[in-house]
């Protein structure tokens, strides 16, 4: 049986408004579970660490993982509105591939790169 319980996250129903629908197998049978886009995803986290004071540099990280898989940002920047893109501004201190959010992430230059010109 598919859970039916659903968390409530900043960003969370546009996010899963940018999903696509993946057929998982837990043991149980195949159910059909909603997952947001890498679009869709950036924005949750983006927003996360936004929002979320005490666990900043966790989503931080999550971020950077997900901007490291971004394979066209220009394809990515045209699916986030002005909003999305205003709240990763907001984390420009990921411009920096010092920042400890991109210590051991493979491929963390070109997270950087998808980065800056999602936000430019």
């Amino acid at each position: 049986m598919a859970p039916d319980v659903t968390l409530k996250t900043v960003g969370g129903s546009q996010a899963i408004s940018r999903r696509r629908t993946l057929v998982v197998d837990a043991g149980d049978g195949p159910f059909d579970l909603a997952v947001p886009s890498l679009a869709g995803a950036l924005q949750i986290k983006t927003r996360a660490a936004t929002s979320a004071a005490r666990t900043r540099e966790k989503h931080l990280r999550d971020l950077a993982r997900l901007l490291a898989l971004v394979p066209d940002p220009a394809g990515i920047r045209a699916k986030l509105g002005i909003r999305d893109r205003a709240y990763l501004r907001a984390h420009e201190e990921l411009l920096d591939l010092g920042h400890p959010a991109w210590r051991g992430i493979p491929d963390a230059e070109n997270g950087l790169l998808a980065l800056g010109h999602i936000t430019r």
